[in-house]
């Protein structure tokens, strides 16, 4: 049924699109001269990308940069209305600028969509400024002489999970000078936690006793209960000239989790083990402080230079306890600390004939030290450390073809306890072509080469009681996945109305991870290690369309992706997946109103171990209201929906199935309030007119 739905919308907008037309001219400028129409172009085709102006009425409705992209409906992007996740509509990462400068959460939250006047949409673009990244969206803003503006957020969640946050940002610029400044706390309490699982255990042994298989079957959730609170603050005091750009940071993040409680119902198939109630607890908190300095040097003779660093510490506690019946207690407690140095050099030289040449020296490294108490006891001393060197070579000729090559050399090294369990020489290669055929049409290839290493969670060497029979065991011998891509995509924009996009794509991991169940002498039940087995092949095609109507009050927007997945190994696999969405888009004097649609899917992930995962559809309605600086959005989702993803997994020792409750797709209602006090504030000259790394834990858990 929501098959036929996906395909009747399609039909529809395929139709209105040759309505699209003839209808009133959707620009931000026209001029009527002698019965001739003179129209700007809102969306148009530029070197490696696509750049998009946003109208009055959308930079109106919009609260922050995320709500911005997604009531533009830009088709290359995929955004789930009310979360801060940009992702290509292929599913890849996004780096996200503003004015050729990464933007963190809180400067997207922050910024004043008013101040947008246009936003670019790239891929491998030549600016050394973003780092080398494969897809950005850059916002291109006003800029101001002098002034400012102090934004007020609160968002309020409910039915789903309780929430409420609050944030402030506030930023100020003289002269050369810009200063910014965020504050952010939030408080969860959630009693929504219900969970089915059904695990078989086969040829174990518990105690003195052997079992050909033991059927474990929990349900959770009727006691269920937990806290948590963030608090964050952030400081940056920016300096930029026409050559110079130099930027200092300073954050401290802190994530509490004071209480949580799980009360299951516990059954077995064997009398091995009684039928009991089983209660877990666990409480931590996670504190971040980090430094950054970013420096950029624009030399002469078409010559750049730029320095990054920066230096994170974290600290973590995790206390955590289950107790099954009358059983013993199994008790886990960790103590983390981490140390993260980054230190990056990039220098780009542009030539005449319209190519440049980079080159980058990365270093990312990170020092854990893990306490464990309980059922394991011992010190874990982790390093984990990459470093990179890449060679890039960008060509641009006359007629619309682009060339950006990557060819570099990575160094891992992974040592636990002062024994090297990784070192590595990795090499790494890229190529695209891109060829834009005019301002409407581009088309591009690519290929990439490369490797993934181990989380460092997954690489020590501790054994941790995970249930009464279950234990997880690090596995210090884990060695790269080797990844290979290749795509071709299409891009088509006849006009403002209507923009088309389409990417095959092909994805192979080699010498993926699985996961190996065995038994061990001296511990009931079965051990779980993670190791590398098998490899995972990713055959996927997507298309997006984008229709605006009714002089840009309108706006339709769906998507698909078809793809066949199939895993070798332990977790030997195949599966067909077939998804869409719809969204529409619709805007009337001080409202604004999106409602969107996926259909039911399922999915395999690569370095997901080979669980199959079964998701529901998701649906909402999200509605804005704006006068003057005020601002309110409520959004209503999966109003109907029983807030169950279903999941499964099988291999020769181990089996499990069941269902578990997830926020994202429970039902729930937002409210978001944003207020936005500008002062002083004087645009620049010729500016004011619209034209043309956080580290991961160790812990094992």
């Amino acid at each position: 049924m929501p098959n036929r739905f996906i395909t009747s919308i399609s039909y529809i907008i395929i139709a209105i699109a040759a309505i699209a037309q003839s209808e009133m001219p959707d620009s931000i400028k026209t001029q009527e001269l002698n019965e001739v129409v003179v129209e700007a172009r809102t969306q148009r085709v530029i070197e490696r990308g696509v750049e998009y102006t946003p109208t009055k009425k959308i930079k109106k409705a919009a609260i922050d940069a995320t709500q911005l992209l997604e009531l533009m409906n830009v088709p290359q992007l995929d955004i789930t209305p009310g979360s801060m996740s940009v992702k290509t509509y292929a599913g890849k990462d996004v780096g996200m600028f503003i004015d050729y400068k990464e933007a963190t959460a809180e400067d997207l939250q922050g910024l004043r969509p008013e101040d947008v006047l246009r936003v670019e949409v790239l891929q491998y673009p030549e600016d050394p400024r973003f780092g080398g990244q494969a897809n950005v969206v850059n916002f291109i803003m006003r800029k101001y002489e002098w002034g400012g503006y102090t934004k007020l957020t609160a968002i309020g969640n409910t039915l789903n999970l309780d929430r409420g946050e609050g944030i402030l940002y506030s930023k100020f610029v003289k002269g050369n000078w810009t200063l910014d400044a965020n504050a952010t706390g939030s408080i969860t309490h959630n009693v929504n936690s219900r969970g089915y699982n059904v695990e078989s255990f086969r040829d174990i042994r518990i105690g003195n006793n052997h079992y050909d298989e033991v059927v474990r079957t929990t349900q959770s959730g009727d006691n269920y209960l937990r806290q948590s609170n963030t608090q964050s603050v952030s400081f940056r005091a920016s300096y930029e000239t026409k050559t110079t750009e130099i930027i200092h940071s300073v954050s401290y993040n802190r994530t509490g989790n004071p209480f949580t409680r799980n009360l299951s119902e516990v059954s077995y198939s064997e009398d091995a083990l009684p039928a009991s109630s089983a209660l877990s607890n666990e409480s931590g908190q996670t504190i971040s402080p980090r430094l950054h300095g970013y420096y950029y040097f624009a030399l002469p003779m078409d010559n750049s230079l730029i320095a990054s660093w920066s230096f994170s510490y974290g600290s973590t506690r995790r206390n955590s306890s289950y107790r099954l019946g009358e059983l013993t207690p199994i008790i886990n407690n960790n103590k983390e600390t981490s140390y993260a140095p980054v230190v990056t050099i990039q220098y780009s030289k542009k030539f005449s004939h319209n190519n440049t040449f980079r080159t980058s020296l990365l270093s990312y490294n990170t020092i854990y030290r893990t306490h464990y108490e309980g059922s394991f006891n011992g010190l874990q001393k982790l390093l984990s450390s990459e470093n990179m060197l890449f060679l890039e070579y960008m060509q641009n000729w006359q007629s619309g073809l682009s060339l950006y090559s990557r060819v570099g050399v990575s160094y891992v090294i992974g040592r636990l306890n002062g024994v090297n369990t990784l070192e590595q020489w990795n090499p790494r290669l890229g190529l695209q072509l891109q060829y834009n055929i005019n301002d409407k049409n581009s088309a591009s290839i690519e290929g990439w080469w490369g490797n993934n290493h181990p989380t460092p969670s997954s690489s020590n060497s501790a054994i941790v009681q995970s249930d009464e029979l279950l234990w997880l065991q690090g596995n210090p011998e884990l060695r790269n996945t080797t990844f290979t891509t290749a795509s071709a995509s299409y891009t088509y924009m006849p006009t403002n109305k209507l923009n088309l996009s389409a990417t095959g794509e092909f994805h192979g991991y080699l010498n993926k991870t699985a996961h190996d169940y065995f038994s061990l002498a001296g511990y009931d039940g079965l051990i779980r290690k993670e190791i590398n087995n098998g490899d995972f092949f990713d055959f996927s095609g997507y298309i997006s369309a984008t229709v605006k109507l009714f002089n840009n009050s309108l706006s339709l927007r769906t998507s698909g992706r078809i793809s066949h997945l199939k895993s070798t190994g332990f977790d030997n696999q195949s599966m067909n997946i077939f998804t869409a969405n719809i969204q529409v888009n619709y805007y009337i004097r001080n409202f604004s109103f999106i409602l969107y649609y996926q259909t039911p899917y399922k999915n395999i992930d690569p370095f997901d171990n080979g669980i199959r995962n079964h998701y529901k559809s998701t649906y909402g309605i999200l509605a804005n209201y704006s006068v003057g600086d005020f601002k309110l959005g409520l959004q209503f989702r999966n109003w109907f929906n029983k807030y169950k993803y279903f999941y499964d997994f099988d291999s020769e020792r181990y089996s499990s199935h069941g269902w578990q409750w997830v926020s994202d797709l429970a039902r729930s209602v937002q409210l978001t309030l944003s207020y936005t006090l500008p002062y002083g504030k004087k645009v620049k000259r010729n500016n004011e007119i619209q034209t043309s790394i956080e580290s991961n834990s160790a812990i094992l858990k």
